[in-house]
């Protein structure tokens, strides 16, 4: 099985520890799986996130640097098979509709969030 990996929001420390409690519960009662790391305490993140090849914050996920720049290279790698192709095609379009293009959309106050 692939690994699984969550990333949660919110301004409350205490709050996100229940929060990833109830997570890990769920994912044992309903996936037999459990956290790598149980007991981590919450990161302040109230700057970006470089993580796995994506750029997270509370306003943005989008494809970091890397994976940004290795695109050209895997698209020209998958030329000649279509199904790598078609598979590059799909995988960095579902970032970029995941992560709305890379687009920042202000935080409640208007101001960005980086």
């Amino acid at each position: 099985m692939p690994p699984l990996y969550c990333t949660l929001f919110g301004n409350d420390p205490v709050q996100l520890g229940l929060q990833r409690d109830a997570l890990a519960r769920w994912l044992w009662e309903h996936r037999g799986l459990t956290l790598k790391v149980p007991d981590e305490p919450p990161h302040d993140n109230r700057a970006p996130v470089l993580d796995l090849g994506y750029r997270t914050s509370r306003t943005e996920f989008a494809l970091g640097p890397t994976a940004r720049g290795r695109l050209p290279r895997r698209i020209r790698a998958a030329l000649d098979d279509p199904d790598r192709l078609r598979a590059s095609i799909a995988s960095y379009a579902a970032a970029a509709m995941f992560g709305h293009g890379g687009l920042r959309r202000p935080n409640k106050q208007g101001s960005k969030d980086d």
